[in-house]
């Protein structure tokens, strides 16, 4: 039942694509129009090394829900809580008294996981208000922690409840669906923040990259598909990174360039 997997070389990389596509976009780099898509690129490596670390934990008889909790809070208190702490100083000399009190609300957003509902309900993400919000980029983090905090669970119950290896990957399968279909309903129905900001939403990139270590998923064939999934991963990337534009529909379908090429980078080199 359990897939075992060493260290990966080719995740790094692919972590690599998305941090500089971030930091090109937010530096206004030319021809990096769509580098935002990095965030969408790390939620489905999150989802696929969460999963694989689970369920083989699961499979081996010594998950542990605290254990799991406990590794999370060490692996990302300690930098965000000096995150936090090191913006302060500047926030106060070079904002303004309103900025400064919006500035302290975000820090509590931000200190409990919840700031993506926080942006979410003061402007889009895009919006030229939001370059006075030195916390904004936390939103990200926020969804991330909201997934795990309900993940874990949910996953060991689908694998409690299997009754065959592809149960758990159908079960996750629906998942995807659902919020895919939640996330492209907002979007054609103008509520694009919330496709943007919310979890629920945005849970199907992480679970894109779920399916994937999932044991019942299955391998490439041979050397030719795994080329032939890492080429259509870079040609993914470059058509997402720079052919999206900040006024570009978002996330909905055009996550998908993203989302699918980083699940083929994964797959290309799984074994």
């Amino acid at each position: 039942m359990e897939k075992v997997r060493g260290y990966r070389e080719d995740i790094d990389w692919l972590r690599a694509i998305a941090v500089l596509a971030v930091v090109a976009f937010h530096f206004q780099i030319r021809g990096i129009w769509g580098g935002y898509v990095g965030v969408d690129i790390f939620f489905v490596i999150s989802g696929y090394l969460i999963t694989d670390i689970i369920s083989s934990e699961m499979a081996a008889g010594r998950f542990s829900f605290a254990a799991f909790y406990e590794r999370r809070a060490r692996r990302l208190l300690p930098a965000l809580y000096a995150m936090v702490a090191l913006s302060i100083v500047p926030a106060f000399v070079y904002l303004l008294p309103s900025e400064r009190a919006a500035f302290l609300k975000s820090i509590a957003a931000v200190v409990t996981f919840t700031s993506n509902i926080f942006f979410w309900s003061q402007s889009g993400y895009f919006d030229h208000a939001a370059v006075e919000k030195p916390l904004l980029h936390t939103w990200s983090l926020a969804v991330e922690e909201q997934f795990y905090l309900t993940y874990p669970l949910l996953l060991w119950l689908v694998f409690r409840m299997n009754k065959g290896r592809a149960t758990p990957l159908v079960a996750l399968a629906i998942l995807t669906l659902a919020s895919f279909a939640a996330g492209v309903w907002l979007m054609t129905t103008d509520r694009a923040n919330t496709a943007f900001y919310m979890t629920p939403p945005r849970m199907w990139e992480f679970l894109i990259g779920a399916l994937l270590a999932l044991p019942a998923f299955p391998s490439l064939p041979n050397v030719i598909a795994r080329v032939a999934a890492r080429s259509g991963a870079i040609v993914l990337f470059a058509v997402a990174i720079c052919g999206l534009r900040a006024e570009s529909p978002y996330p909905g379908l055009n996550a998908l360039l993203p989302c699918a090429g980083a699940a083929l980078f994964i797959w290309s080199g799984a074994n």
